[in-house]
């Protein structure tokens, strides 16, 4: 089996259910009892505030944090802070790890999802000074904010598991979706070939807090 690719070749049409999502139409309201607390209803007109707020992170909830505010917030300065310029949708990343959606279904451009009149920085938090309301970037900026979402996600540190090589997935039977798209597509290879072939299934879900607690459930 071949080595995982770093990244999927092309992108295709964001899929309507996942962009629904991403621009906010099931995000809860935010910024609760600081000032900017959201109501699910779309009727009501937009409120207006100077408001400058900082999202740190580019993900599902950063995306759909800053779409919602977009929506509802009328002279709000918004910013993004993330250098990723692909979103993956990492709860499709089962589905493709059970061949049920092809790899290419689980990535979009960010450029796609963030909407108009937000600030994109394409650099990564660096520091929080939360006692002056700022972040500082990796190339040296400084963005002072009024209020600060940080949606910067989870570091898996595979290294801490003995034995474990993330660019081994999809052979000699190890299999995990947590890495990437890639590495789902190829835990669906071996999965498959599994399936074909037979043999004894072991699937790992360990005592401590992990991200997705589900997915080894869904994979079982």
């Amino acid at each position: 089996m071949k080595d995982l690719p770093k990244s999927p070749p092309e992108l295709p049409a964001i899929d309507p259910e996942r962009r629904r999502l991403l621009l906010g139409a099931s995000a809860l309201p935010l910024a609760a009892g600081a000032g900017l607390s959201l109501a699910p209803t779309r009727a009501r007109a937009a409120l207006k505030t100077s408001a400058r707020i900082v999202i740190a992170g580019s993900g599902l909830a950063g995306v759909a944090a800053a779409n919602r505010l977009a929506r509802e917030l009328d002279g709000a300065k918004i910013t993004i802070v993330d250098r990723k310029e692909i979103h993956n949708y990492q709860p499709g990343y089962t589905l493709v790890a059970t061949g049920v959606w092809p790899v290419e279904k689980v990535s979009d451009r960010n450029a796609d999802l963030i909407p108009p009149g937000v600030e994109w920085v394409r650099e990564m938090v660096a520091e929080f000074d939360a006692e002056k309301n700022a972040v500082v970037t990796d190339g040296g900026r400084r963005i002072e904010y009024d209020f600060l979402i940080v949606a910067t996600g989870l570091h898996m540190d595979f290294g801490l598991i003995e034995g474990m090589d993330v660019a081994a997935i999809g052979r000699n039977g190890l299999a995990s979706v947590y890495p990437s798209p890639q590495a789902a597509q190829a835990t669906w290879q071996a999965m498959d070939t599994f399936r074909q072939k037979g043999g004894k299934a072991l699937m790992t879900l360990p005592a401590t807090p992990l991200k997705c607690a589900g997915a080894p459930l869904k994979m079982t």
